[in-house]
């Protein structure tokens, strides 16, 4: 039997990712300062100001960032071009402000759900935009049932519609993922290679954290053989755009696996991106880590917190030792958790 904070770690996770797709947990969120306490440990703000804050206080550090626009599972057609122009101003004020970042953003918060054909104009409209302003987009993944849709919503901004400026995420605990990014390879997709944070069932996603883990350091190596593979493209020296390998995790022995593996083969430093959490405190916050590898920071925002919070979740003993950093903020630092968010994934 599974020690008793496992289990009641299992069961909180499960509660709140039920409620990811709650209309009203937003308004809990927002209206209860304990909520969002809590939450503002992973989210920038509310605002986009917020967020151009605190991708600033990254770049002042050295950290390039990724601005993600929280929301998933939008219920109609308005809430979806709602969502598209509010990443266009996100682009724009990047742009705008000369700040080293692209964004981030989830099909579902553009109608994946309610019209994909609109949902597929949509993306290509927020690339079109993009790419006037240099600027890279990442599809964010989301649980199992939306993987195929994504995945098929990438190939045709990428193949068809010829958008070079777009990328995917993939996740280690699922079983398909190697066969997808084999696939992904053949067009060196730029891949954000995260272990996953959705509640699935044995028979998508290895049940065990030690299968994903070993999956996820192969996939790290199928990732930075495709790079090399590609003629190992760097990320560009404006945080605008990012290599092909984006290694998102604050699992130590990952991370220097990863780093391992880098050195063996020979791939420039500046062809991987290491994509990780504030609160992991051995990875961003580190000069002298920032000194050996290319490092990035999610930057998530927006009022649909709670989503963020079912990502994280599932590391919360691991990233921060106990639950009451999660409750308050660490004096110890000068590090202001509520300016720089974590990231979304473990």
């Amino acid at each position: 039997m599974k020690p008793i904070y496992e289990r009641a770690s299992i069961m909180l996770r499960s509660f709140i990712i039920s409620l990811s797709k709650a209309s009203w947990a937003r308004k809990l969120v927002t209206g209860w300062s304990f909520a969002w306490n809590v939450a503002s440990r992973f989210v920038a703000g509310e605002k986009l100001e917020d967020a151009l804050l605190a991708v600033k206080v990254l770049n002042d550090k050295g950290i390039a960032a990724t601005l993600d626009h929280l929301g998933e599972h939008t219920s109609n057609q308005q809430e979806a071009d709602r969502a598209v122009q509010d990443v266009m101003d996100a682009v724009a004020s990047i742009d705008r402000g000369g700040l080293r970042s692209n964004v981030s953003i989830k099909l579902t918060q553009f109608g994946l759900a309610v019209d994909k054909q609109a949902c597929i104009e949509s993306i290509a409209k927020i690339l079109k935009f993009a790419q006037e302003h240099g600027i890279f987009v990442r599809l964010d993944m989301e649980d199992s049932p939306w993987v195929n849709a994504t995945l098929e919503l990438y190939r045709i901004m990428r193949i068809e519609r010829g958008f070079e400026n777009v990328g995917v995420v993939i996740q280690a605990y699922l079983y398909r993922s190697e066969e997808d990014i084999r696939k992904l390879s053949e067009q060196g997709t730029r891949v954000r290679l995260c272990k996953g944070a959705y509640k699935e069932p044995a028979e998508v996603a290895f049940p065990k954290k030690s299968d994903v883990d070993k999956n996820y350091d192969h996939l790290v190596q199928m990732l930075i053989d495709c790079s090399l593979a590609k003629g190992a493209p760097a990320a560009t020296p404006d945080g605008k755009s990012p290599p092909i390998p984006g290694i998102a995790s604050h699992d130590e022995r990952r991370i220097e696996a990863a780093k391992a593996y880098v050195q063996k083969v020979g791939l420039p430093k500046n062809a991987i991106e290491f994509r990780c959490c504030t609160e992991s405190g051995v990875t961003c916050r580190s000069a002298s880590y920032r000194k050996v590898i290319r490092c990035g920071c999610m930057c998530p925002t927006g009022l649909n917190g709670i989503p963020t919070l079912c990502a994280v979740w599932p590391n919360v003993r691991q990233t921060c030792g106990s639950l009451s950093r999660i409750f308050s903020v660490d004096k110890r630092s000068n590090w202001n958790p509520r300016i720089v968010p974590g990231a979304r994934f473990s």
